[in-house]
């Protein structure tokens, strides 16, 4: 009986385990558009309103999602309080809260030097930056839709297998 209820443990949380990595598929790709959207809410303050980045930033942090709001606020705050270092430097400081998202290191370290090459820039150059890094990271969604494709049933699946081969090393 103590062996069954072990089996059907072991069946259920490597299940588990694979719809997680599956699911972590499915957050990244919230998260690619998530910051698609706030680069957006980006270009609209620095081209309509006219907004210096600092104040930029923070309009598109308090109208963010959560997960990368944080980053906005600090960033706009962190350049009005500071005029010693460089844009990079600050970005560097601040990108500890999109850490905390789902998305790759390499879309991380993209979307910092995209932002920290933004102050570099006068308004029309920093729209063509925009409109730049929105068609490379559409590339990055369109490779997160791929994986999710390839790899979303496969994680489920192996999660079943592993744990009724376990239960079959077991029994």
């Amino acid at each position: 009986m103590i062996k069954i209820l072990g089996m059907i443990f072991v069946v259920c949380s490597t299940t588990m385990m694979g719809l997680a990595y599956s699911n972590r598929l499915n957050e990244r790709l919230c998260d690619i558009r998530k910051i698609q959207k706030s680069v957006v809410l980006l270009r609209g303050e620095i081209r309509y309103k006219g907004s210096m980045l600092a104040e930029a930033f923070v309009s598109v942090g308090t109208k963010s999602d959560r997960t990368i709001s944080e980053f906005y606020i600090s960033l706009g705050n962190e350049i009005r309080n500071n005029t010693v270092k460089s844009m990079s430097d600050m970005v560097h400081d601040c990108i500890v809260y999109i850490d905390k998202t789902n998305l790759r290191e390499t879309d991380v370290a993209h979307f910092a030097e995209f932002i920290g090459n933004l102050g570099y820039l006068d308004k029309e150059m920093q729209m063509s930056h925009i409109q730049l890094f929105l068609e490379q990271f559409e590339n990055n969604k369109e490779d997160s839709l791929e994986q999710i494709k390839m790899n979303s049933k496969l994680y489920k699946y192996m999660g079943v297998a592993i744990g009724i081969m376990v239960c079959l090393l077991i029994g």
